[in-house]
Parts: structure tokens; sequence; C-alpha cells
């Protein structure tokens, strides 16, 4: 993740207690590891009006590979098999296995390269339970 970020690039922090949350940019990133954590040390400067106090935590959102107009799932609708990986789409009432190819998974949303279309109807909750054409019923679109 080190070789993502460099000294100037936006950051967005986040300190809850000090009711505190703007964009900064990266002063600087550490070209080596701590010895002790095996971490890389990143500076940022914020403008502290006296909220701000030591041993606050802070939440850095790192933005990195950002890409724009993807088209995405929610992860947990890709599924695989043999290597290869799939998801089920709603055609009517019938369960269609649509084979994928993947790019970046944030944890929440996987980044569809090939095989899906915009606008297609993909299944997310029950398709451990389907099959390729087996009946489906709707009960809640999502």
């Amino acid at each position: 993740m080190v070789n993502k970020i460099k000294k100037g690039d936006v950051v967005t922090v986040e300190i809850s207690d000090a009711g505190y949350k703007q964009e900064n940019t990266i002063n600087s990133v550490s070209s080596s590891a701590d010895l002790m954590t095996n971490l890389y040390n990143v500076d940022i400067i914020l403008a502290n009006d006296g909220t701000i106090k030591p041993g606050m935590f802070a939440k850095i959102y790192l933005y990195t590979d950002r890409i724009e107009s993807a088209l995405a799932v929610k992860t947990e609708a890709v599924k695989e098999r043999d290597d290869k990986k799939y998801v089920f789409v709603a055609n009517d009432d019938t369960a269609v296995e649509k084979e994928v190819t993947t790019g970046l998974d944030t944890g929440m949303h996987t980044q569809i390269n090939s095989g899906l279309a915009e606008g297609d109807k993909v299944i997310v909750k029950g398709q451990d339970y389907i099959s390729d054409g087996g009946k489906i019923k709707v009960v809640r679109g999502e």
C-alpha cells in the first residue's frame, strides 16, 4: 500500500472525539519501515483550533486505485467455482448464471470488468440456494 500513496495526495482525516473531519494533504511518506513496527510513517499536517488533543485516535481515508465509472456489485454476490467467478442475474422469474471477470475489491463492492451489463438485476441474497435456470421469486428488491 505504501507505494500507492505519495506526498501531496489528498486524504480525509476524521477525529470523532474532536468533531473533526476534513480533507488534508500528505506532507511526507517515510521511505523505510520502522524497525519496531514494520510500518511506514505518513505525516499529515492538520489545522488545530485546540480541539484535537494528544492521544486522540484518527481515521485516515486514503484514496488509492480510484476508477471512474466502474461497474460494480456487492462482493457477496460474486461466487467462485473451479477458479471461475460468476454471479446470478434475475431474468423475469428465472436465475441465470453469468461468468464474470473482476477487478478491484473494496470488501463491500467488487468491480466487474466483463460478463455483466449495466441494468442487469444481480441477485445478492439467497444465491447459495439457486442454480442456473432455477425459478426464483423476488421478495424484496435492493
